[in-house]
């Protein structure tokens, strides 16, 4: 029986792992990606690690990518709910984020989650950068991130 080598680890994401990734030689080739983010903090933000680290390394390998945070996943537009965030094997969640938007991923909030007094909503009101919804982040509705997912595919954590 031959010997089954062990499962190769990925290295974390990082700006200097990105040329390890294939670059497609001609961006008009590559397929636009749209990560539906869903989940709130029900799993200690395990999920929104794992849709920034894929987001990150779609854009390393030239895929149009935008982040849409909608329902729970709304959770992660606002400062506080980012820091303090580590999954096991991966860069902090605010560093995830933060490598998104250096490297061009946009990030949308689903405009009715979003709202102060909106269903799934969790804007405090209370005062303080860390109960403010991130600058970088765009709140728009349903329709852009329809238009976004027409042109590739979709992903949903």
């Amino acid at each position: 029986m031959d010997d089954i080598a062990p499962a190769r680890i990925a290295a974390p994401v990082s700006s200097a792992n990105y040329q390890q990734y294939p670059q497609l030689d001609d961006a008009a080739d590559a397929q636009s990606l749209l990560i539906m983010l869903i989940s709130g903090n029900e799993d200690a933000g395990k999920r929104a690690t794992l849709a920034f680290a894929a987001a990150c390394s779609s854009l390393a390998m030239n895929s149009p990518t935008s982040v849409f945070l909608v329902g729970d996943g709304v959770r992660w537009s606002y400062n506080r709910h980012i820091d303090n965030v580590r999954v096991s094997g991966f860069p902090a969640l605010r560093e995830l984020v933060e490598m998104f938007t250096d490297l061009g991923g946009n990030i949308v909030a689903c405009s009715t989650c979003s709202l102060p007094n909106g269903s799934c909503s969790l804007n405090t009101g209370l005062p303080g950068d860390e109960n403010r919804m991130r600058s970088d982040i765009a709140v728009q509705g349903f329709a852009s991130a329809l238009s976004f997912a027409r042109r590739g595919r979709t992903l949903t954590f």
